[in-house]
């Protein structure tokens, strides 16, 4: 049904009967509901939005409130939305990247071997020669002598590049880019920021990793390894092959103790769509987990299904502190 609107009060008496109606048929509530909603700047600017709608009655109104989103789900939207967000720009940032590097990688792969072949005499250079003439390594020196080029060579080809390096005193060493390449020189990996530490630990700020078509279907952001064995990573996401993103997640820790932590994650469809959000994931060494909140969405990417406290033991058994269903009548709490 639809409320003629003419005006808040020539309707009065259509809506006081609506109103009659609509405390005991839901259907009428939502129809109502849609049309207020769809009239609402009008109606609002002569009588107020909360005497717009006063005019469904209190049945009504009660109604409408208990289609209201509960706040645990609300936050758990807005942290999807922002993390969303932030995987569909990170995902248009790498793809924005690849292709830079990607050409000058290209340009980089066809300078290195042409040296290699033939040495350019007014470039201090020194080849070194592992084991049994397989492996060579070109070293390139700036004029006062230090490195700053190194280049690896397997059977005569090209396979990697560090540019930008950096040792230090206490045999730390710092590498500004590295390129590796398949075999026929497409690039396979690129890594910028790498910082291998006298600790033994290792930090590197991004690495790209590229399938044979060249086009990316990974990228890591912010990674540590420490000494210990645990391991850090800010963000991370996976390509399909047509650029898409199918996974993300930030916040990642793997501790030495062999569990590991995820601030937030999502999984996407093949059309780009979230299939479900996951956030405050903890896996433990006895394999048992936990999961603060989680949101499951339908084919069209609307949200249907949230779950709050789950637990997942080591003996295969689930516990749910919290669990909602979206239904025609709003959220509806189904916790066991």
């Amino acid at each position: 049904m639809s409320v003629q609107s003419v005006g808040p009060f020539s309707n009065f008496k259509t809506n006081l009967n609506t109103t009659k109606q609509a405390a005991t048929d839901p259907q009428i509530v939502q129809d109502v509901a849609k049309d207020v909603s769809k009239n609402n700047k009008k109606t609002a600017a002569i009588i107020g939005g909360v005497a717009a709608l006063a005019i469904l009655g209190t049945g009504a109104l009660v109604a409408i409130k208990r289609h209201k989103v509960p706040n645990e789900i609300k936050t758990a939207l807005n942290n999807f939305k922002e993390t969303n967000e932030a995987a569909n720009a990170l995902a248009q940032n790498v793809q924005k990247q690849a292709d830079e590097v990607t050409e000058y990688a290209q340009r980089l792969f066809n300078e290195v071997s042409d040296l290699f072949k033939t040495p350019d005499g007014a470039v201090l250079r020194k080849i070194i020669v592992d084991g049994d003439d397989t492996y060579k390594v070109m070293q390139e020196f700036s004029d006062d002598g230090a490195l700053v080029r190194e280049s690896r060579f397997t059977n005569g080809v090209l396979d990697t590049i560090e540019e930008g390096i950096e040792e230090l005193s206490d045999g730390s060493k710092k590498i500004a880019r590295r390129f590796d390449f398949f075999v026929d020189g497409t690039l396979r990996w690129y890594q910028e920021g790498t910082e291998a530490l006298a600790d033994g630990s290792e930090k590197i700020a991004k690495t790209i990793s590229f399938n044979k078509d060249g086009k990316p279907n990974w990228y890591r952001e912010g990674y540590k390894a420490l000494a210990d064995g645990s391991e850090k990573i800010a963000k991370e996401i996976n390509f399909l092959e047509d650029g898409t993103p199918s996974w993300y997640q930030e916040g990642y820790k793997a501790l030495a103790d062999g569990s590991e932590k995820t601030a937030r994650e999502i999984e996407f469809c093949k059309d780009g769509t979230p299939n479900w959000y996951r956030e405050g994931l903890e896996t433990f060494a006895d394999q048992s987990e936990k999961t603060a909140k989680c949101i499951d969405f339908d084919k069209g990417g609307k949200p249907y299904w949230y779950q709050e406290g789950i637990e997942g033991l080591a003996d295969g058994s689930r516990k749910v502190a919290k669990e909602f269903e979206l239904t025609d009548k709003g959220w509806q709490e189904i916790s066991k």
